[in-house]
C-alpha cells in the first residue's frame, strides 16, 4: 500500500487486495501492544466501525455507477475501439491532454502525445494516413479549428472522445 500510495497512476485494484491482510496486521500490532479488553467498551471502536462502512458505501457506488467517480482514465476500451476499427497498421494513435499512462500501455508506447500549444498536432493532418485522436470531451471546442475539419467524434467512454480523421470533400 506504501509503494502504490506515491504511485502517479494509481488504480484501487492494485491496493484493494492487500486491505484484508493490512487490517489483520495492525489488528495483530495493537492486540500485543495494548490491552484490548477496555478498548472493545471504548468509543472508538465504534468510531472504527465507521471505516469499513465508508468502504462499503464507496465500493457500491464504484460497482453501480463508475461514471459518477471523476479520476477513471483507464483508456482500454477506447484503445480497442481503435484497434478494431482501424484499415492499415499505418494508422496511427494520438492524445491529447494531460499524459495517459493507460494509452501507452495499451498501444505499447506506439500512441503519440501532442501539444496543441505548439504546431505538432499538423502532421496528422498533412500525412496520408489514417489517424485517430484521444481527447478529454471538454478538451474538443478547444482544439484547432484546422484540426477539427479533419477529425469527428468516433467513440465516446466516460469523459474522453475518440476522433478519427476524415476525408475533406
Amino acid at each position: 500500500m506504501l509503494f502504490f500510495t506515491f504511485s502517479g497512476n494509481i488504480l484501487y485494484t492494485y491496493v484493494l487486495p492487500g486491505l484484508p491482510a493490512f487490517s489483520i496486521m495492525v489488528t495483530e500490532l495493537l492486540s500485543h501492544r495494548f490491552d484490548i479488553q477496555p478498548m472493545m467498551r471504548s468509543k472508538w471502536l465504534y468510531a472504527s466501525a465507521i471505516i469499513p462502512v465508508m468502504g462499503i458505501l464507496f465500493m457500491s457506488i464504484l460497482w453501480t455507477a463508475p461514471e459518477k467517480l471523476s479520476f477513471e482514465k483507464n483508456q482500454q476500451y477506447l484503445v480497442e475501439v481503435y484497434q478494431h476499427s482501424r484499415r492499415s497498421e499505418e494508422s496511427r494513435l494520438a492524445y491529447v491532454g494531460e499524459r495517459l499512462f493507460s494509452i501507452d500501455f495499451y498501444t505499447q508506447g506506439q500512441s503519440e502525445h501532442l501539444d496543441l500549444h505548439s504546431e505538432s498536432y499538423k502532421h496528422l493532418i498533412q500525412n496520408t494516413t489514417e489517424d485517430y485522436l484521444i481527447t478529454p470531451k471538454n478538451l474538443i471546442p478547444h482544439l484547432p479549428k484546422e484540426m477539427l475539419k479533419h477529425f469527428e467524434v468516433f467513440s465516446e467512454y466516460r469523459k474522453y472522445a475518440l476522433l478519427k480523421e476524415h476525408q475533406i470533400k
